[in-house]
């Protein structure tokens, strides 16, 4: 968790950088956020904090990075099984939360598209 914590600092304090030091982020540190994101779903502190640093690729418009964290890395893959999952699942405090951040990530995807077919679709898996 120090880990996306000091990534959000840094952003947090380079402002004008936020790009840049987006795109020099390895694959292997966004494998590994997005593991402990599913790992750790229960924690609010983690699961927020990974939606403050997936929301700035979104306004940052990082396309790159975007489709790397998203396609290549599955993410979107992973979130809509974790939805589907936890529509099966007994309804925990965790897992409304974890739930809730999924949700939020993708109308944070489906505003930063501003397509209003996506952000139906996209809305419709989520509700």
């Amino acid at each position: 968790m120090l880990l996306l914590q000091t990534l959000l600092l840094i952003f947090e304090k380079n402002p004008k950088n936020q790009t840049r030091l987006l795109h020099e982020i390895p694959e292997s540190c966004w494998d590994l956020l997005i593991k402990w994101f599913f790992e750790y779903n229960s924690s609010n502190f983690y699961t927020n904090a990974f939606f403050e640093i997936i929301d700035l690729i979104f306004r940052c418009r990082d396309d790159k990075t975007a489709f790397s964290v998203l396609l290549k890395m599955g993410l979107l893959t992973k979130m809509l099984e974790a939805i589907t999952m936890s529509k099966k699942a007994e309804p925990t405090e965790g897992i409304r939360c974890f739930t809730l951040t999924i949700k939020k990530i993708c109308l944070s995807l489906a505003s930063a598209l501003k397509v209003a077919k996506i952000y139906a679709l996209i809305t419709m898996l989520i509700l």
